[in-house]
C-alpha cells in the first residue's frame, strides 16, 4: 500500500486500467449483441434482395421473347393459315405457307436462343415451323402435347418448364400464347427457347462462399441446381432434397426464412418471377453469415489481454524512467539554492533525449551561461560603438550605389508593401511615361504596372518573380517590357526591389520569325512544320485518337493556267475561309503546300462523328465560289488517316492520308475516301443504325408524316405524299430518311419497312375515304421492294386488307428502278395499273437521260425534282422545269412540282401549265392528327 501512495503515476494507471477494463467488457456485451442482430438482418435483406435481382434479370431474359410471341397475334398472314388449313395435307399447299416460313425464320434468326418458332394448328393437328417444308410425325397428337394443354387452359402467355423438344431435340422452354376467336380455339403460336444460357446465367450468380442459388417451379420442383447435372430428365423436388416445404413460394410469395438442413442452419430467401410461374430459391448457411462477427470478437478478446499486459508493463517502465531521475534533479537543485554553484547529476541523465534528458542539459548550461554573463556585458560596449561607424559606412556607399543605378538603361523601382514608390530611376521615369513626382503618389503596380493577380500571388509565394508584360505608358505608347520583382524584408516588413527592360523591338522580331516559321503568308493559316509540331505534341496524350484530314483541289492547274495565278491565289484564300468555319477547339488547320490543306481533328469521340463531320465538310467545300464576282466550282478530293488506328508517328499517318485523298481523286464514286477501307465499306454510323433499325418496328419508333398535294388554281387539296420518321427511343433527334433509308436497302430491311408504310399509308387513306376525302395517298418504293417476287400480291393483300380503292394508292418509283430489267418492269406496271394503281415517277430528270422508257411504261405521273425548282426566279430561269412541263404535256401525263417554297414559284409553275405541287409553301409534313385539322381548315 505505502508502494502506491508514493507514486501518483501508479495511482493513474491503475485508475486508467480498470476504466479501460470497464469500458470493454460493456462495448464487448454490447458488440456481441448488436453486431449479432446487425449481421442477420442486413444478410437477410441481401439475400431477399439477390434472389429479388435473379428473378428480374430471367424475368428480362424471357421478356422480349414474351413481346416477340405476342406480336406475332399481329401478323394477319399467321391468323390467316391457322384459320384456312383443316388438314396436314393442305399445309404446304397453302398460298401463304412459304412466305409464313420466311417470316417464321426470320423471327426464329433474331436471337441465337430460339431454337425453333412455329404456329400450332389446332383443327389438322399440325404445326408450321420456320424450317421449310417440315412434316411431323405420323403419331403427333396436338391436343397431348403439354406445353399446348398448359397454354390453352391459361388462355394468355405461358412459359413452360424445361423438356426436350422432339423437333429440334434440344433441351427448351416454351413461350406461347393461344390463338381464340370468337369462344373458339384456333391453334396457338410459341417460340422454343434453349434452356442453356439461362443456366449459364444461373452458374455466375454466387451467394456468399457457401450458399448458392436454384430455380423451382409453383410445386417446388427444382428446375436448376448448381449440384445437379443439367443433362438430368428427372431432377427431386425441394421437398424431398431437403425434407421441408416452402408453403409461401406455391403462393408466389416473397420472403426469407430460417431452416435446419441435415444439422445445419440456413437462411433461405424465395422470389417469384414473374410470367413464369417459377421461383428463385437462395440459400446460404447461418455459419458463414455470422463468421464475421465470431473473428471480431476473437481479435476483440486478444485486445483486451494485450491492453492489460500493455499497461503493467508501462507502470513499471514509468516508475523506473520519470519518477526516481526527478527525485535526484530535485535534491541536486535544493543543494544549487544553498549556495552551491555546481550541479552533479549523474552521467546517463545527460545522454538521454526525452524531457529528463533535455531538463538536465538545461540545468547545467544554466549554470555555465550565469558564469559567462558578466563577461559578454563588458563585450557589448565595445561592439556597440563598432556597429554605429558600420553604419556610416553604408549610408556613404548607399548614395554612391543610388548615383550610380540613376544612370543604367535599365528601369529600376523599389516599393513598400503598399506598392508605394520609394525610390526609382531615371530609365524607369521614361519607360512608364510618369516623373518621380507622379510615381510617389501612386501605387505603381496596381495603377501603372498594371500586373495580374496570379503574377502578384507568385511574388507572395515564392518572394522573386520574372515574367514578360505588355504595358501602355502615360502617353499611349504600349511597350513589352521584362519584368523583375525581388521581395526583400527589413525590420519586419516587405519591400519590393524591381527592374524593367524595354524588350519591344526583340518581341517585334521574335514576331516576324514566328510567323514566317508558323504561318502561311497568303491565306494566315499554319504552316506545315507548325502542323507537324502542334501532332508530336498531342502524342504525349494518353488515350489520344484524332484524324489527319487532307484537301487537296482538283486540277487547280488548270484554274491557274486558265485563269492567272491572282486569281488562284483567290480561290485558295475563299477555300480557306470556308475550312476556318470547319476548326474547332483543340483542332490544327494548315496549309500543306500549294492547293493542299489539313485539319488535325483532336478528341474524336467515334468514328460516326467522324465520318459525319468528314460529310459536312465535303459538302461544303464541293460547292460554288463567288470570286471578283465570277461563279466558280471548286471539287476536292479529301484523305482521311486515323491515329493511331492508321500510323503511329507524323510521317507515316501523313502517308496514309495521302493514299486515301489519291484513292479518293482515282474513284469517280467518291469524293472522300479513309484509309481503313473497313470505314469506307461501312461507317459506324451506318452500323450503329443498322442495329437500332432492327427492332425499330417492333418498338413502334416508325412514324408516318403526309405532306399535301395542292392544285394551285383551285386551292383543292388532290393527294398526300407518305413520307417515314424515325426517332429512337430515348432520343430526342429524329433520324432523317436519307440517311437510313439507304442503310435499310443495304441490309434489306427496306422490304419489312416498306410492307409497314405501305400499309399504313393505305389504312390512313382508307380513315380519310370513309370520311368523304377522295384523295390520292402517294407511297414511294424503293428499288429492293420493287424487285422482290411478292410485290404484286403484297399491295393486293394490303389494298384488300386496308379497304382502300385501288385508284387512289399512287406508287412513287425512281427512273433507276425502270432501267434494271425493263421487260419484267412493264410487266410488273402493267399489272398494277389493271389493279387501277397509279404510278408517279419521282425526282424526275436526275437520272437517265434517255426519255424513251415514258412511252414504254405505263406511268400516270411525273414529280419534277426539287433541285430544277430551288432557284427560280433568282439565279435559275427555269428552263429545266420548262422542257419537263412540256415534254409531261405532250405524252399527257400529269406533271407535279416538288419544293415549292416562293410565290414566285407558283406563278412560274402556272405560267408554264403546272398547276400541281406540294412544298413548305402550302404545308410541312403533317402526322395524322395535323393532317385531319388541315383539311378540315380547306373545307
Amino acid at each position: 500500500m505505502h508502494w502506491f501512495k508514493k507514486s501518483i503515476i501508479r495511482k493513474i494507471l491503475l485508475a486508467h486500467s480498470i476504466f479501460l477494463l470497464l469500458i470493454f467488457c460493456i462495448f464487448g456485451f454490447y458488440l456481441n449483441t448488436q453486431v449479432r442482430d446487425y449481421f442477420e438482418t442486413v444478410r437477410k435483406e441481401e439475400l431477399s434482395k439477390e434472389a429479388g435481382r435473379i428473378a428480374i434479370e430471367i424475368e428480362m431474359f424471357m421478356q422480349k421473347y414474351i413481346i416477340i410471341t405476342s406480336e406475332m397475334m399481329t401478323n394477319t398472314d399467321f391468323i390467316n393459315i391457322t384459320k384456312d388449313v383443316r388438314d396436314r395435307s393442305d399445309k404446304q399447299k397453302h398460298p401463304l405457307y412459304v412466305r409464313v416460313t420466311k417470316q417464321l425464320d426470320d423471327i426464329a434468326m433474331m436471337d441465337e436462343n430460339i431454337a425453333l418458332s412455329y404456329i400450332a394448328l389446332d383443327e389438322a393437328s399440325d404445326i408450321v415451323t420456320n424450317q421449310y417444308g417440315y412434316e411431323i410425325r405420323w403419331d403427333f397428337d396436338l391436343s397431348k402435347r403439354p406445353w399446348y394443354i398448359e397454354t390453352i387452359q391459361a388462355g394468355k402467355v405461358t412459359v413452360t418448364n424445361p423438356y426436350i423438344d422432339i423437333i429440334t431435340n434440344k433441351k427448351v422452354i416454351t413461350i406461347a400464347v393461344p390463338i381464340i376467336e370468337n369462344g373458339k380455339n384456333l391453334g396457338a403460336f410459341g417460340l422454343d427457347l434453349m434452356i442453356d444460357d439461362l443456366y449459364k446465367m444461373m452458374k455466375t450468380h454466387h451467394i456468399g462462399q457457401d450458399g448458392y442459388a436454384m430455380i423451382l417451379d409453383k410445386n417446388e420442383d427444382i428446375l436448376y441446381h448448381p449440384e445437379y447435372q443439367e443433362e438430368m430428365s428427372e431432377k427431386p423436388s425441394f421437398n424431398q432434397a431437403y425434407g421441408i416445404t416452402l408453403d409461401k413460394l406455391i403462393s408466389n410469395q416473397k420472403g426469407v426464412t430460417q431452416v435446419t438442413i441435415n444439422n445445419k442452419a440456413y437462411f433461405v430467401a424465395y422470389s417469384p418471377i414473374e410470367n413464369a410461374n417459377w421461383s428463385v430459391v437462395t440459400v446460404i448457411p447461418i455459419k458463414e453469415v455470422f463468421a464475421p462477427l465470431h473473428r471480431l470478437m476473437q481479435i476483440f478478446y486478444l485486445a483486451l489481454i494485450a491492453i492489460i499486459v500493455i499497461t503493467a508493463l508501462l507502470v513499471c517502465l514509468l516508475q523506473f524512467s520519470i519518477s526516481k531521475p526527478i527525485v535526484v534533479i530535485s535534491r541536486e537543485i535544493e543543494g544549487y539554492s544553498n549556495n552551491n554553484r555546481t550541479i552533479c547529476l549523474p552521467q546517463d541523465y545527460f545522454k538521454r533525449e526525452d524531457e529528463i534528458g533535455i531538463l538536465t542539459k538545461g540545468l547545467s548550461f544554466m549554470t555555465k551561461k550565469m558564469a559567462q554573463y558578466m563577461i559578454e556585458i563588458e563585450h557589448k560596449n565595445i561592439k556597440l560603438s563598432e556597429e554605429i561607424n558600420k553604419k556610416i559606412k553604408i549610408q556613404t556607399r548607399l548614395e554612391m550605389i543610388l548615383k550610380l543605378l540613376s544612370k543604367t538603361d535599365e528601369g529600376i523601382f523599389i516599393v513598400d508593401q503598399n506598392y508605394v514608390c520609394l525610390y526609382c530611376n531615371s530609365a524607369f521615369e521614361k519607360i512608364s511615361g510618369y516623373s518621380q513626382d507622379d510615381l510617389r503618389n501612386h501605387q505603381i503596380i496596381d495603377d501603372m504596372i498594371h500586373l495580374h493577380k496570379e503574377l502578384l500571388n507568385n511574388i507572395y509565394k515564392n518572394k522573386q518573380v520574372k515574367e514578360e508584360i505588355e504595358y501602355q505608358n502615360a502617353q499611349g505608347q504600349t511597350y513589352y517590357l521584362f519584368l523583375k520583382i525581388d521581395v526583400v524584408q527589413y525590420n519586419k516588413e516587405d519591400y519590393y526591389i524591381g527592374s524593367v527592360i524595354d524588350i519591344t523591338n526583340y518581341k517585334q522580331r521574335e514576331k516576324d520569325v514566328y510567323e514566317l516559321k508558323y504561318l502561311d503568308s497568303l491565306t494566315k493559316l499554319r504552316s506545315k512544320t507548325y502542323f507537324e509540331e502542334f501532332f508530336k505534341k498531342l502524342m504525349h496524350q494518353e488515350n489520344l485518337m484524332c484524324a489527319l484530314i487532307i484537301i487537296n483541289i482538283n486540277d487547280f492547274r488548270l484554274i491557274n493556267e486558265a485563269k492567272g495565278y491572282e486569281f488562284g491565289n483567290k480561290v485558295l484564300v475563299a477555300l480557306s475561309e470556308k475550312l476556318k468555319k470547319f476548326e474547332e477547339k483543340n483542332d490544327c488547320l494548315a496549309r500543306l503546300g500549294n492547293d493542299e490543306f489539313a485539319i488535325l481533328k483532336t478528341n474524336i469521340k467515334s468514328i460516326n462523328d467522324l465520318y459525319t463531320f468528314v460529310t459536312r465538310l465535303d459538302q461544303e467545300i464541293n460547292s460554288k465560289y463567288y470570286i471578283d464576282l465570277e461563279e466558280v466550282y471548286i471539287a476536292a478530293g479529301i484523305g482521311v488517316g486515323i491515329y493511331p488506328k492508321d500510323a503511329d508517328s507524323f510521317d507515316v499517318l501523313l502517308k496514309t492520308a495521302t493514299s486515301a485523298l489519291n484513292s479518293a481523286k482515282r474513284s469517280k464514286a467518291n469524293r472522300f475516301e479513309f484509309y481503313n477501307k473497313d470505314i469506307n465499306k461501312q461507317s459506324m454510323q451506318k452500323y450503329e443504325l443498322q442495329n437500332k433499325m432492327r427492332n425499330a418496328l417492333l418498338q413502334h419508333e416508325f412514324s408516318l408524316k403526309y405532306q399535301p398535294q395542292i392544285d394551285m388554281q383551285s386551292g383543292q387539296i388532290i393527294g398526300m405524299e407518305a413520307l417515314i420518321r424515325w426517332k429512337p427511343q430515348n432520343s430526342e433527334e429524329s433520324i432523317m430518311p436519307y440517311i437510313f433509308i439507304p442503310l435499310a436497302e443495304e441490309s434489306a430491311m427496306i422490304l419489312q419497312i416498306g410492307e409497314w408504310v405501305l400499309r399504313e399509308a393505305c389504312y390512313f387513306g382508307h380513315k380519310l375515304y370513309s370520311q368523304g376525302h377522295k384523295i390520292s395517298i402517294g407511297v414511294n418504293l424503293s428499288r429492293i421492294q420493287f424487285k422482290e417476287p411478292y410485290i404484286i400480291s403484297l399491295i393486293h393483300s394490303v389494298l384488300k386488307e386496308t379497304r382502300l380503292p385501288a385508284n387512289l394508292l399512287e406508287l412513287e418509283i425512281t427512273e433507276g428502278i425502270l432501267m434494271e430489267n425493263q421487260e419484267e418492269c412493264e410487266r410488273i406496271l402493267n399489272e398494277l395499273k389493271s389493279m387501277g394503281v397509279k404510278i408517279a415517277i419521282d425526282d424526275f430528270g436526275t437520272g437517265y437521260s434517255s426519255l424513251s422508257y415514258l412511252k414504254k411504261f405505263a406511268v400516270d405521273k411525273i414529280k419534277i425534282d426539287r433541285s430544277f425548282i430551288k432557284d427560280i426566279p433568282n439565279s435559275d430561269n427555269g428552263i429545266i422545269a420548262k422542257i419537263i412541263i412540256e415534254l409531261a404535256e405532250n405524252l399527257n401525263l400529269s406533271v407535279i412540282a416538288e419544293g415549292v417554297e416562293t410565290q414566285e414559284q407558283v406563278d412560274f409553275l402556272i405560267k408554264n401549265h403546272c398547276n400541281q405541287a406540294q412544298g413548305f409553301l402550302f404545308a410541312k409534313p403533317l402526322n395524322e392528327e395535323e393532317t385531319l385539322q388541315f383539311l378540315k381548315e380547306k373545307e
